[in-house]
């Protein structure tokens, strides 16, 4: 490896104008041994950088370092240059159109569609459905008030009904206004936290989007509560008999209530549609579930009388039998702190329910108790089982040694969701995840030198888990986390993953749709890029006017394109964003995700007319850390970090393969 970069090196001297070879060793790390990682397939050499299209003064202005890296790998990330548009695009020639700028552009389109989607559907929905709960229950209760055992499980459901319309602005009924006020207020300040059968209310600090709209922000907190509530149907060692039982006749009672009330219904069934269409099927077991094996199970009109069945201890035990097979999967992602495992129920029912996300089970069953002594995942456990890349399970190497059952995990976890959205997938969530798996595994003997070597590999784990935080980001109302610019010319380069375009144009056409504004023009440009990127593998000259004659002109003056198409959907938006991923319960540290400023991007390519080439894009930025107490960070709060220029620290070690500077 050593003597290998040593040649490349040498051959990249008069070109990047470096004087001394040691010195360009020095900074390669040649002069160290270094052993090639067991799990990595060979890669080709870097490619010898012996013409240069650009004039010799915009290579010489380069840092030395970023010299010895752009002649080590074929490209370079200049880490302490950050951009926050987009529309920077305008000032670069000639284009290197990444893979991270589609994903940007990608995921602020879907951010203001969703925005807009939900301030015109599911938080009117969401209204609906606690006015229509509200009085359902109110009924309910007024009738069930001389029924043994069932009176005080119908007083609970009219107020977890009012706690969602105090939030949303209405009145509570005078039976239980007084508790759902405090509860309310308890989920506004979102300040406390206790431990399961409590609730941790930090977890309803508006944050993401919602917190720039106070309508929003009232939507976030009210389907936050309508969802988290757990019912106990199996109970866990911190649920009493007495209040176990107290509660799965509640949740008996809400399936009651959707079977028996058509408003209520059809206010559930469209947001339990619209939400699995975005972000998948609820973790958890649903009122209707529960209510359809009552149905079947329990006698006839199991609800009615002064002792109904459903207030006999023989009821619930026929239904804890049931759901105590294996057809009844236990819910693979606990949402609420416990103090220790087996605390907290294995079934249960939760009334709208938090999604259940593959990466929410990753990261816990990355932690204890699966894994001894171990409190805190990170995301490469992402990168390295759900994306299934080689790389991330090798930067793991180092826990895996501290940790000796995380690699049993690892393997396990790999085997079982490393094929998630890799064909097919049922929800927007999903079918990203299957997105970021093209940029992973570009595997094609085909692709440019500067693509076939570890830092690009980095690079692409860089741009899969920026793009995984923007997800987490924009569903972090709805996931269930668990608690522990104008260019010279025509001449461009399109990042050769034609998979990747391809995932992205079908995603887009689904949320077109849906009317999110700019999707159908993404689609047209992720189809171009697809056609693209298989006219540079194939090694066909690039014509891009003979793609599409209305948007000819877009691979060339890549930027122009998006300021017309997208503006001011993209060029406007803030590139910082966090999401509060995974939470521990002992040590009350909570795992951020988050995305910095944009950076420019250097590569080496050979271009059918010019020769060598050197081409310049942009690439997003991921950053990774721990909070303790319990504390979330909103997007202002982490902008205002990164405006201090706090946000160096928090990048993942691995990113120095492909940065210049490497630290800050």
């Amino acid at each position: 490896m050593c003597n290998r970069r040593s040649r490349l090196a040498r051959t990249a001297l008069a070109a990047l104008g470096i004087a001394s070879i040691a010195t360009l060793m020095d900074l390669t790390g040649c002069g160290r041994r270094s052993e090639p990682p067991p799990t990595q397939p060979a890669r080709r050499a870097a490619p010898r950088h012996e013409k240069w299209r650009e004039p010799p003064s915009l290579v010489k202005d380069l840092p030395r370092g970023a010299r010895a890296k752009l002649a080590e790998n074929g490209f370079v990330v200049l880490g302490d240059r950050p951009s926050y548009s987009i529309g920077n695009y305008m000032d670069l020639s000639p284009n290197f159109i990444t893979s991270d700028s589609i994903l940007y552009v990608f995921g602020c389109l879907f951010r203001g569609g969703l925005h807009q989607y939900e301030k015109e559907h599911l938080a009117p929905a969401t209204d609906r459905l606690t006015k229509a709960g509200l009085e359902a229950a109110e009924a309910d209760y007024r009738q069930r008030r001389s029924q043994q055992n069932l009176d005080e499980p119908a007083r609970r459901n009219l107020l977890f009904f009012a706690v969602a319309a105090e939030l949303l602005g209405h009145t509570a009924p005078a039976e239980v206004a007084a508790d759902a006020k405090a509860l309310a207020r308890n989920v506004r300040e979102a300040d406390t936290r206790g431990y399961y059968p409590d609730e941790d209310y930090t977890v309803y600090k508006v944050r993401g989007d919602y917190a720039s709209d106070p309508a929003l922000a009232s939507h976030f907190q009210a389907t936050k509560w309508l969802s988290r509530q757990i019912l106990p149907i199996i109970p866990g060692a911190s649920d009493t008999p007495a209040e176990a039982d107290t509660k799965l006749r509640q949740a008996a009672l809400l399936g009651l209530l959707l079977q028996r009330h058509q408003g209520l219904r059809k206010e559930w069934e469209y947001l339990y549609d619209e939400l699995g269409f975005f972000i998948g099927t609820p973790d958890s077991v649903t009122p209707p579930e529960l209510a359809q094996v009552a149905d079947r199970l329990l006698p006839s009109r199991y609800d009615v009388g002064k002792r109904p069945a459903l207030g006999q201890a023989s009821a619930l035990q026929t239904l804890r039998n049931e759901f105590a097979h294996d057809t009844y999967a236990p819910s693979a992602i606990f949402p609420i702190p416990q103090d220790s495992s087996g605390q907290a129920p294995s079934k249960y029912v939760q009334f709208l329910g938090e999604r259940y996300i593959v990466d929410g089970q990753v990261m816990q069953e990355t932690c204890e108790p699966y894994v001894r002594d171990r409190y805190v995942p990170t995301v490469l456990e992402i990168a390295a089982t759900v994306l299934h890349s080689d790389r991330g399970l090798q930067h793991l190497r180092d826990e895996m040694q501290e940790y000796p059952a995380l690699k049993k995990q690892l393997t396990m976890l790999r085997r079982e969701f490393g094929n998630v959205g890799a064909k097919s997938y049922a929800s927007v969530y999903e079918g990203w995840i299957g997105a970021l798996r093209e940029i992973v595994h570009p595997d094609d003997p085909r692709l440019p030198d500067f693509m076939q070597n570890e830092a690009w590999e980095d690079k692409s784990l860089n741009t899969a888990l920026a793009s995984w935080a923007q997800l987490r980001h924009d569903f972090i109302l709805y996931a269930k986390q668990p608690m522990i610019p104008e260019c010279m010319g025509m001449e461009a380069l399109v990042e050769p993953v034609p998979g990747f375009y391809a995932r992205m144009e079908e995603l887009a056409k689904q949320l077109a749709d849906r009317d999110f504004v700019g999707m159908s023009e993404f689609a047209v440009l992720c189809n171009n890029l697809q056609r693209g990127a298989q006219q540079q593998l194939a090694g066909k000259p690039f014509r891009e006017w003979e793609l599409d004659a209305e948007y000819h002109f877009y691979i060339g003056k890549f930027g122009q394109w998006l300021l017309k198409h997208f503006e001011p959907h993209v060029g406007p938006e803030q590139p910082c964003v966090v999401a509060d991923v995974c939470t521990n319960s002992a040590t009350e540290q909570v795992l951020h995700a988050a995305t910095g400023p944009l950076h420019p991007i250097l590569v080496v390519a050979t271009s059918k007319i010019h020769g060598e080439t050197l081409y310049r894009g942009f690439v997003m930025s991921y950053h990774e850390f721990r909070l303790g107490n319990s504390q979330r960070l909103t997007d202002e709060e982490w902008q205002r970090l990164v405006a201090k220029r706090k946000h160096y620290q928090h990048r993942p070690d691995w990113t120095a393969s492909f940065l210049y500077p490497e630290r800050h």
